[in-house]
């Protein structure tokens, strides 16, 4: 119960000055209500995700080399923790597609999800908590559960995204493709 409270407080405090942000950001850029507020609650999300699992400060750094490689061993047995790290990144992948088109393709926001799980993996190499390679596989489950999640919401109704890429203006260089 603490860790939530802990959470719920860091979120709060990060959403005041992001809010702030996204106001100007929907003015100057985005230009799309329904896109402002996607990319606000996926910045909200980012934030609870790292109060969740807590990024090493000074105070706190101790090189802990406290390793699971080897996939699935134990998974059974700390079902709740796997099924919550499912939970954590369905999020991700079901903000991202609906954000920003790019990611509307699987390989991409897999890619991210995996990006963004080896990241907080890494990390915890630095502070008193387990790096497992379990967590990791949990993390891209739940990102591509929220990408499946998406896809169904995108097929029942279509968005009109604008893109990730500004307009191409006259003289300017084309954007290479992806």
């Amino acid at each position: 119960m603490h860790l939530i409270v802990y959470i719920v407080v860091g979120t709060f405090a990060a959403a005041i000055p992001l809010l702030v942000l996204f106001v100007l950001l929907h003015f100057t850029y985005f230009r799309d209500l329904r896109r402002t507020v996607l990319s606000a609650h996926f910045a909200l999300y980012l934030c609870a995700v790292f109060e969740a699992v807590g990024f090493p400060s000074v105070k706190d750094f101790h090189l802990d080399w406290t390793l699971n490689l080897v996939p699935f061993v134990g998974l059974v047995d700390d079902l709740p923790n796997a099924l919550l790290n499912v939970l954590l990144f369905l999020p991700l992948g079901l903000l991202l597609p609906l954000i920003w088109e790019r990611f509307q393709k699987a390989r991409y926001t897999l890619l991210y999800g995996l990006s963004l799980s080896a990241c907080i993996e890494l990390m915890q190499l630095f502070t008193y908590r387990t790096t497992d390679v379990d967590d990791l596989l949990t993390n891209l489950a739940g990102t591509c559960l929220g990408w499946l999640i998406a896809k169904g919401l995108l097929r029942l109704r279509p968005l009109k995204v604008q893109g990730d890429r500004p307009k191409k203006r006259c003289g300017s260089a084309a954007w290479p493709p992806l």
